[in-house]
């Protein structure tokens, strides 16, 4: 009997923590309607916000300005209240995050104007990713192509003629084909729990590139010949030696027991364009053909456009690489 008392009880104080907690919640008001890839960006920074701090929270859907005026009434009254890509008003400080009024929300130094996205991670960005440095990554990476996009601003030449499929594509993918207000609330969910983790993995990601740029830094520092780093963890990435390390042109990274790759640094990041390639000749080539050609014994393979090679040792591609240096194509 003492066991159902304590169940009892132990029911009632969840019960009263739950509604206490949910009298608290976060409130993240947007628009209602189709849906875009700024709004379910921010709704995603808010929640995953909402969870680091251990807090419920609730997103409205609407476009009905008597609903904005009842929740603004009620941050005045200590109500943690989010307004964002609806409203026609930017005010940090009072959380609302609209880019839609005349003049729009500012714009960044590089010419890109923010939309919800960019002013919702400008402010909480930081907060969700434990760092300036590592926000200022998700920033480069995903907002700034989000928040372009949102404002009809180009940001590359598209060179062929194809559909580009991008990450606004994939969130569009989920709007349902017959619109009703369930089916689109139901679609942007979803589409919210699909960017939330995407969002994370991105911050994990970036959180292990700032780890690693600082072994790249040891490397680089370390190294007598600072035209090729020499790394035997293959885990690490060398994305920041195409920012930072201007006279690199070739990394050698142990990928297993016997294989050892080697890579060619881009001329600037995104670009297929490199600083130096392999020598053409070697292009296509593998084995014994390949050993033929270079005169070093050990070669797996050369990818036919010179821009990547394997090795069986380091001291194969060592002698490989310093062939390639000196070559004059």
């Amino acid at each position: 009997m003492n066991y159902l008392y304590f169940g009892i009880v132990l029911g009632i104080f969840t019960l009263v923590w739950i509604f206490l907690k949910w009298k608290k919640r976060m409130i993240m008001v947007t628009h209602s309607g189709a849906y875009h890839l700024d709004d379910v960006f921010s709704t995603s920074v808010l929640i995953i916000k909402a969870k680091m701090e251990g807090n419920f929270f609730q997103v409205i859907r609407t476009r009905d300005e008597k609903k904005f005026e009842k929740w603004r009434m009620a941050r005045k009254k200590g109500r943690e209240v989010y307004i964002y890509d609806v409203g026609r008003i930017y005010n940090e400080e009072k959380n609302e995050f609209d880019h839609h009024q005349i003049g729009g929300a500012g714009k960044r130094k590089n010419g890109i104007e923010y939309s919800s996205a960019g002013l919702v991670w400008k402010k909480f960005g930081k907060e969700v990713c434990g760092s300036e440095e590592i926000a200022w990554k998700i920033e480069k990476k995903m907002v700034l192509a989000i928040d372009a996009l949102d404002n009809g601003q180009s940001i590359y030449e598209q060179k062929y003629d194809f559909y580009n499929y991008d990450l606004s594509n994939l969130i569009k993918s989920f709007l349902p084909v017959k619109k009703n207000k369930f089916k689109l609330n139901f679609a942007f969910c979803k589409s919210v729990r699909l960017l939330e983790n995407i969002l994370k993995k991105e911050i994990n990601f970036s959180k292990k590139l700032v780890d690693d740029e600082k072994k790249v830094s040891e490397v680089y520092r370390k190294s007598e010949n600072k035209k090729v780093l020499i790394f035997k963890d293959s885990d690490i990435s060398t994305i920041s030696i195409v920012e930072k390390y201007p006279d690199v042109l070739f990394t050698i990274t142990q990928k297993e027991k016997n294989v050892w790759v080697i890579e060619t640094i881009s001329k600037k990041f995104g670009s297929f364009e490199r600083r130096k390639y392999l020598p053409k000749s070697w292009g296509g080539l593998e084995g014994y053909d390949l050993d033929n050609i270079t005169g070093v014994v050990g070669g797996i393979f050369c990818h036919r456009n010179v821009f990547i090679a394997s090795a069986r040792t380091e001291k194969s591609a060592r002698e490989m690489v310093e062939i390639a240096l000196k070559n004059k194509e």
